[in-house]
């Protein structure tokens, strides 16, 4: 991001005032293909400062903002028919949409944690994301035409090793997946979302492919982007949050509009594309890991003042040490092998599943949990779980949980009628013992039963059933 006295200045498209832009502008037609487009420097006046959210109700029929903002006549209507257009033509190319959960955490003025929840999209949202892919895949054809220096934004095929293992994990699920035995394609993985997108696990086996995806980079190389399904594609939208995107800026100014014809120029700005995108690429991914860190960290902190509450969640990993679960809210913590106390438990690493070894009891990745938190390291970024306990049907909820239980009551002796209220451990009613009665023990004669037909006390009539201490055919 550049600083801010530019991003938010001169650099920023502030309503009423004039700024200098380069401009795509692309004629979309009605099935979404762009049927000619031409980029060319600019001033632009812009009108309103818009929102997402003002947007997205004025598209589901406020009638205050949309009265608010008549003089824009229908531009939001007509923007919103050309992105669906063009996500649709996006679509039928092959196009992979992970509809991935972004985790939001609200903050208060402190900087503490006051709320964890998923990030909600709307049509505005969409419909930016449209426009801005058509238009860095426009500028992206134009410079490959062009053949001159640029910085591309590239996304290689997965590999056949990790398909493979996703293939056989999702298999085990239940969910059959069919590749090509010579490459993979993107629309193959398209069709496999929307065959399960409708079903509780799909967020983990949405999640689960998207980590088979190899890392989007930038290249000075145009190699194609397999996610988005197009052969050229570069990022030129933002350049005051993206280097990659202000070096674009130049490269077209330069070789387009001022028309440099100068060999050694040209390989001297294609040496530095080629270092700008690795310096790029390296700066990106260390950016996302502090983003991360920082998240993992508030998550954590958030959690910490919710230890010992349960909550509804998910499988969403398994491996020899324990399973993670995603909460509804995003949150994802892990559950120690070593913590299950119900069994001893062995990883399956062919299904990717926690077998009990005695009571043959199965957790699978996408199997719903509920869960209790046990502890949260802000320090670490880490949440951990513990299956949450079921209530023990001898104690009500509120002997449970609440220390003021009501006093034992004194039970009063029992009447009966033949013997009134007398109690029968009083020393008056006992009666001397008698070896006439009970049996005299003599060590002379010889026990009725021999040794060995002595049964033990658990195996006579009174138990009524068989004590097999633990075995396997309990």
């Amino acid at each position: 991001m550049l600083p801010h006295e530019l991003s938010n200045g001169i650099c920023s498209l502030n309503p009423y005032v004039e700024r200098l832009t380069l401009t795509c502008q692309m004629n979309v037609n009605h099935s979404g293909k762009i049927a000619e487009y031409s980029i060319y420097p600019s001033v632009i006046r812009s009108t309103e400062r818009m929102t997402y959210a003002n947007v997205n109700k004025i598209l589901d029929g406020d009638e205050t903002l949309q009265e608010q903002y008549s003089h824009l006549g229908n531009l939001f209507f007509d923007l919103r028919d050309c992105a669906d257009a063009i996500r649709a033509n996006r679509t039928a190319k092959g196009a992979i949409d992970f509809d991935g959960t972004e985790t939001v955490v609200e903050v208060d003025e402190k900087g503490r944690p006051i709320d964890v929840h998923a990030r909600m999209s709307g049509h505005a949202e969409r419909m930016i994301e449209d426009c801005m892919i058509a238009a860095n895949v426009s500028v992206a054809n134009y410079m490959k035409w062009l053949d001159v220096p640029s910085i591309y934004r590239i996304h290689e095929s997965p590999t056949a090793k990790k398909m493979k293992e996703f293939v056989r994990i999702s298999e085990g699920m239940g969910h059959k997946l069919v590749l090509g035995k010579t490459a993979i394609y993107p629309n193959e993985l398209q069709r496999y979302l929307a065959s399960v997108h409708d079903l509780p696990e799909y967020p983990v086996l949405s999640t689960m492919l998207l980590r088979c995806m190899q890392k989007a980079r930038y290249d000075a190389s145009c190699v194609g982007h397999f996610g988005l399904a197009e052969d050229e594609y570069l990022h030129f939208t933002s350049p005051i949050r993206r280097y990659p995107d202000l070096i674009v800026h130049r490269m077209l100014r330069r070789y387009c509009f001022q028309a440099n014809d100068n060999l050694e120029q040209r390989a001297i700005d294609l040496e530095k594309c080629k270092s700008q995108a690795e310096h790029a690429s390296i700066r990106e991914r260390n950016s996302q890991d502090a983003e991360y860190a920082c998240e993992d960290m508030k998550i954590a902190e958030y959690m910490h003042e919710r230890i010992g509450k349960t909550y509804s969640g998910i499988i969403s990993s398994i491996t020899s040490f324990g399973m993670y679960v995603k909460l509804e809210n995003t949150v994802e913590g892990m559950i120690r092998v070593a913590d299950l106390d119900d069994d001893y438990y062995e990883f399956n690493k062919d299904r990717f599943e926690l077998v009990g070894q005695r009571r043959k009891k199965t957790y699978r990745i996408g199997m719903p949990i509920k869960v209790t938190v046990v502890d949260a390291n802000k320090d670490a970024g880490t949440v951990d779980f513990a299956i949450a306990k079921k209530p023990s049907r001898f104690s009500s909820g509120r002997d449970r949980f609440s220390n003021d239980r009501r006093p034992a009551q004194t039970r009063k002796p029992r009447e009966d009628k033949k013997f009134g209220t007398k109690k029968f451990g009083d020393k008056k009613d006992k009666k001397p013992f008698t070896s006439q009665k009970r049996g005299k023990f003599d060590s002379s004669k010889s026990s009725h039963t021999k040794q060995g037909d002595k049964k033990p006390f658990y195996k006579g009539k009174s138990t009524g059933r068989k004590i097999t201490h633990g075995r396997k055919d309990a």
